[in-house]
């Protein structure tokens, strides 16, 4: 027994017939809970590292070649990194192998809706074991929203997209105006000029936006202006956008218009 591995499953391996036919020596121990981080959907599911979220899964007992098997299943080590965790298991801690898609994963898959074939997996597994269906998309009274111009970070894979986690949708786009780099690790932008600023128009629940007029400072630091922004299919929306009060006069402005690409 001492090549066996405490695995945590919170995606489709919950589900029992997908997992018998990916690890056939595999045994279940019992539902169990990651503290600390929260299920992401990623084209497939994800997690992420935030404190007060919880992720609840299922806990299996498996061999290395049942973890070989899940490695190509996984597409680790590109697609999915290994991480050794704390998982608590009827009020005890043990530490159990889990997936987490790599960062350049995340990236490039961030804002994917599940397929509906895999979300109808994960759905069936989470129920086979009680655990709370976090994947079966139940009808909403309609949702209040507003829609928000980001440019720096706020915007995907940066550091405070947390703030706009609750999207329900992000498109890229460009609006005219000038954008600086602040040199405080964050940007600024001036409607001023005939540069190209390119950003993302994210519509979120209204009720998330006191929280980022927070963020930006609003209306102290910040102020904010509704705008036309052109979308990459050239079509145009409108939508929200803080421009500082007050630019630094060592503030440098970015050639390209873009935050993320200010390094290239």
């Amino acid at each position: 027994m001492s090549d066996m591995i405490l695995y945590f499953a919170y995606g489709s391996n919950m589900n029992r017939e997908r997992m018998k036919m990916r690890c056939p020596s595999a045994t279940e121990v019992g539902k169990a809970t990651l503290h600390h981080y929260r299920l992401v959907e990623r084209l497939y599911a994800d997690i992420d590292f935030e404190d007060g979220c919880d992720v609840n899964g299922m806990l299996y007992l498996i061999t290395q070649a049942d973890m070989k098997r899940l490695d190509a299943y996984e597409g680790y080590p590109h697609i999915y990194r290994k991480l050794w965790l704390e998982v608590e298991f009827r009020n005890e801690i043990y530490h159990a192998l889990v997936y987490e898609m790599s960062l350049e994963t995340k990236r490039k898959r961030e804002g994917l809706s599940y397929p509906d074939d895999y979300r109808q997996i994960c759905a069936t597994g989470a129920r086979q074991h009680h655990i709370k269906d976090n994947f079966t998309i139940r009808s909403k009274k309609k949702m209040n929203t507003v829609k928000i111009v980001c440019y720096g970070t706020l915007m995907t894979g940066e550091r405070n997209h947390r703030f706009c986690r609750n999207a329900v949708s992000i498109k890229p786009c460009t609006f005219r105006g000038t954008l600086y780099d602040t040199g405080w690790g964050f940007p600024a932008v001036q409607l001023t000029g005939s540069g190209t600023v390119h950003g993302e128009i994210m519509e979120v629940p209204i009720t998330d936006w006191p929280g980022i007029d927070r963020l930006e400072g609003y209306p102290r630091l910040y102020d904010r202006e509704e705008i036309e922004v052109v979308l990459e299919d050239g079509t145009a929306d409108r939508g929200w956008v803080y421009v500082m009060n007050d630019v630094s006069e060592m503030a440098k402005v970015i050639p390209g218009g873009s935050w993320k690409g200010r390094n290239a």
